[in-house]
């Protein structure tokens, strides 16, 4: 049985967190303003580019309207910049949505793309629906190639109103990350997360 009591409070904390915030099924990553909807794994928004985004990365999205009858498609757009797939090479991602694991994409090419999976109406029967990915395979700062001045800066932990998983790289007792700027870790330039109405 799906667990919708603690996606309400959630809820209920997300409005009373940021008064009048409503969720969006549409994340524009180059936007400060969906920050509350990013559970885990992002930097700060990089100008036209998007946000970077952690090995694991998590959101919740609002359904659209009609979803609860008719589904909806999840879709992601992202972008692999030459120099990481260098580093990287091809990468997989996988999702789930809410608990149901979804069908891994491969990423073989560099450059932008676009991934995405049917979600069926049993999953948006509720308020919002969270999503988390995993690319496999991340790069640190240090070794992206990336210039230093350019480094992206981390979501503050926790950065949003709901409880995130803990991450990895937390210290287990103290949630105190132990990774210094240098050994952040980076994979891919996420764009876009949505839910679209079938």
């Amino acid at each position: 049985m799906r667990q919708i009591y603690p996606v309400l409070f959630l809820l209920i904390v997300l409005v009373a967190c940021h008064g009048s915030y409503v969720a969006s099924n549409d994340l524009d990553m180059r936007k400060r303003s969906v920050a509350p909807q990013l559970l885990d794994g992002f930097y700060q928004e990089s100008g036209s580019e998007g946000r970077w985004v952690d090995q694991q990365f998590a959101v919740v999205l609002r359904p659209p309207e009609g979803a609860e009858h008719n589904g909806a498609r999840l879709q992601i757009k992202l972008f692999l910049p030459d120099q990481l797939f260098k580093i990287l090479g091809p990468l997989t991602l996988a999702a789930t949505a809410d608990t149901m694991p979804l069908d891994p994409h491969k990423l073989s090419t560099f450059g932008p793309t676009a991934v995405s999976w049917d979600i069926p109406p049993s999953l948006m029967a509720t308020n919002l629906l969270p999503v988390s990915f995993n690319l496999g395979k991340s790069t640190t700062l240090r070794d992206s190639g990336l210039e230093e001045r350019s480094w992206p800066k981390r979501l503050p932990f926790p950065n949003s109103p709901f409880v995130p998983a803990r991450r990895v790289s937390d210290d287990s007792e103290t949630g105190t990350p132990k990774r210094t700027i240098e050994e952040s870790r980076i994979s891919v330039v996420v764009t876009e997360i949505s839910l679209i109405a079938k």
